[in-house]
Parts: C-alpha cells; sequence; structure tokens
C-alpha cells in the first residue's frame, strides 16, 4: 500500500503509469475510485464526466448531554442525528458549489438550530463543523467499469450520498468484470461512456 496524492495517469508501452509529483507507479490496471478527485484524474486523459459535488455539512458536538441509542432522524427538519463514541453528529444539508468554495459556515449552524429544536436539553458547546463531498452524477448512477478504448482503465466512482453503502458492491462487480466473470449488458447502465 502506497498513501500517494495521484495527480495524472497515462498509457505507454501497455502500462498505466500513475504519478505524484515526482514519484510514479506502473501497473497493468488502474481503477479510478477518488470521489471528486475522479474527474480531475480522467480529465488529464481527454475524458470528460458531468460529476458535480453535492457539499454536505455536519456539526459535532462532543459532550452533548443527551444519549441517543440509534440514529435518530427529525424528518421534518430533513437532518440525521448520528451518536459517535460519546458524541453526537448532526448532519443533513446539502447545496451544489464546486469543491473550490470555502465552507459556508452559516449552512453548518444551521444543523445546531434544528437539533436543540428537536432535542431538549442537547448541549453544543464545544462543537466542530465539517464539509465533505458527495460526487455526483446527473443520473444518479454511478460509472462503474471499463473505460472504453483505454485497455486495463476501471472506474467505481459517482455514488453521491450512499459511497460508504455501495462500496462493498462496486468492489464486487469491479473484481467479477477484471476476472471476465461479468456478461457485457450487467456494466452497461453504469458506463463512462453513457455521457458521451
Amino acid at each position: 500500500f502506497v498513501n500517494a496524492g495521484i495527480n495524472n495517469l497515462r498509457r505507454s508501452n501497455d502500462k498505466w503509469h500513475l504519478y505524484s509529483g515526482e514519484q510514479s507507479w506502473q501497473a497493468d490496471h488502474v481503477v479510478v475510485c477518488a470521489g471528486m478527485g475522479s474527474r480531475d484524474l480522467l480529465a488529464t486523459l481527454n475524458r470528460s464526466v458531468p460529476l458535480e459535488s453535492q457539499r454536505g455539512y455536519h456539526l459535532q458536538a462532543p459532550h452533548p448531554g443527551v444519549t441517543l441509542s440509534r440514529i435518530v432522524v427529525l424528518a421534518d427538519r430533513k437532518i440525521f442525528m448520528n451518536p459517535m463514541q460519546g458524541q453526537l453528529r448532526i448532519a443533513g444539508t446539502v447545496e451544489f458549489g464546486g469543491t473550490g468554495k470555502p465552507m459556508n459556515e452559516q449552512r453548518a449552524l444551521l444543523l445546531k438550530d434544528h437539533a436543540q429544536a428537536g432535542l431538549d436539553n442537547l448541549d453544543t458547546s464545544g462543537f466542530t463543523t465539517w464539509l465533505g463531498h458527495r460526487p455526483c452524477l446527473p443520473d444518479s448512477l454511478p460509472v462503474i467499469g471499463p473505460v472504453a478504448d483505454l485497455p486495463g482503465l476501471w472506474t467505481g466512482f459517482g455514488h453521491g450520498h450512499l459511497g460508504l453503502t455501495g462500496s462493498i458492491n462496486t468492489g464486487r462487480l469491479l473484481a467479477r468484470a477484471m476476472a471476465g466473470q461479468t456478461s457485457a449488458h450487467e456494466l452497461t447502465p453504469f458506463a463512462l461512456s453513457r455521457f458521451r
């Protein structure tokens, strides 16, 4: 395992070359599954994908003063409260704004107000906020499978709000496909080429 930020892909001499600054690695097969970073990696190969970030916020209360035994959803306010080892994570807002804009702190603070309206005695003092990018596509389907005309290049990204949920099945499907154990029509709905 190598922990490195890959910023460029190239194919030459029947090998893939992955670059991280001055470092590089070679591989027969590469799977692009880098969330929002997948768009930029594929752009280095002149492949365009209409991947957009749905910016998701959460607020974490370190000593909430209330105990929840499970995730609680305030459906009327569209927020989710998740107990996290004595802390409470409050999430549920989304915005379109790309990956370059800074966090909109006011959006995160709305979560605190909604949670306090739903839970009596909730203590949000010492809270922290966070912004994450959910990689979403116009048809709400991920991009999974081989990239046409680029042998050995595979994709597995664009799961939107369901990245962790979809990861295991995406991994299994890609493993089967790479081993030649899938039919062509099984991956067709997820092909990158659907966006041409």
